[in-house]
Parts: structure tokens; sequence; C-alpha cells
């Protein structure tokens, strides 16, 4: 299926808002000669393949619709093409809800700011079997919210099998795939500890960088 172009923009606002004027390039979306779609914020990346008809290498301010001046990074190179782990999250929406009253809760009780929620992803054995188990921490690394996932694919090392990322980057992305396929499983990809997760369905790729811990 298509990428709503609209549906793409909408979420797109929601990376480049919060970005400054140290690069202003980052405040667009920018729209590739071969039709796709790219927006980062550095930290995370949105991709939509055969999204749009522009194909002329413009990046456009998703909310202003003001065309940006400069060279956008070639972003293409970080997203990975394979993986140490992979699983799919079969419920996508119910996921989502979880991850959401997680976050409330962090807000809420250990008066953390939206974007400072840190999530766990664990790859973990349970009687042979491997699992990816989400857990959101706190300083002192409490579960709060656990949720266990089967996976496909397994090659990671001890140091490897725990992945830091930013809860709120999760859910967003998540939110950005269900409004474009809905509730339909998504496919989830880690490379190692201190690389890249991507999650992805269809034509629709959300990458995600992951926070160095002690």
């Amino acid at each position: 299926m298509v990428v709503p172009y609209l549906t793409f923009n909408k979420h797109a606002g929601v990376i480049v808002k919060k970005m400054g004027n140290s690069r202003p390039i980052l405040c667009g979306v920018h729209h590739a000669e071969n039709g796709d779609l790219y927006v980062t914020d550095s930290h995370r990346l949105y991709v939509a393949k055969n999204a749009q008809e522009r194909k002329d290498g413009a990046t456009i301010n998703p909310i202003t619709g003001e065309v940006i001046d400069g060279q956008y990074p070639d972003v293409s190179r970080v997203i990975p093409e394979r993986f140490k782990a992979e699983y799919m999250i079969e419920r996508p929406k119910i996921t989502l809800e979880a991850l959401q009253i997680a976050g409330l809760y962090d807000i809420a009780y250990e008066k953390r700011k939206k974007y400072d929620t840190l999530v766990a992803i664990c790859v973990e054995k349970d009687n042979e079997t491997e699992r990816i188990t989400y857990r959101t921490v706190n300083g002192f690394c409490k579960a709060e919210f656990t949720e266990a996932f089967g996976a496909s694919y397994v090659d990671l090392t001890d140091t490897q099998r725990t992945i830091y990322v930013n809860l709120q980057y999760i859910i967003e992305a998540l939110a950005f795939i269900i409004d474009v396929y809905g509730d339909k499983p998504v496919n989830v990809g880690l490379t190692g500890h201190m690389s890249p997760l991507l999650m992805w369905i269809g034509d629709v790729q959300a990458l995600i960088l992951p926070v160095r811990r002690n």
C-alpha cells in the first residue's frame, strides 16, 4: 500500500517540532529522488518508501510547508539490513496502550518529564526459549511494565542482550506505524546493545538509537 503523505507528515511534525536552529535541515521531511520520505532528529528516523512523486530531493517543513535549503544527510546508510535478534509485536495497539500507561505512571509518580523515561528491551532465555521483554526503568532499574514477545532469531552475546531506548520514542514510532497499517503485526530487529533498533512493516520503517547506561 502507498503510505498516505499527510499521515507521514503528521508524525514527522512530532519529530521536527523539537528541533532547534542548530541544524535547520533536520526541521524538514526529505523527498528523496527515488520517491522515499525521510525525517530524523538524529536520535530516530522514520521512512516511507515510494510515498511521494516530487522526487526532486527537496526538504520541506511538514508543519509550515516551507522548502528548506541545504544538503540532507544520507540517513539511508544507518538503516541495518541484518539483525542479531528479531521478533514480532503481534498486537501493536495493546502494546502501545501498555507502554503509554507505563509512561504516564513514570510522569505521575517518578516526576519524570515526558521524554526522560527509558525502556529496557531484554533478550532472555526462559526454559531454553528465547524471548524479548520490555521493562520501563527508573534510576534504580525498577521494572514497572513487562511484556514478553517470542524471539524468532537470536545471535547476541551476553553483553548485547539489553538495549535501552527512550520510551516515548517507542510509543511515537508504534503510533506512526499503527496509523498507517492498523493493528497488523510489526517486525522488530536488534543489532546489539549500542546499535539501532528497527521497527518495520510494508513500506514503513522506524529506527531508534539506543541510550548508553553505565
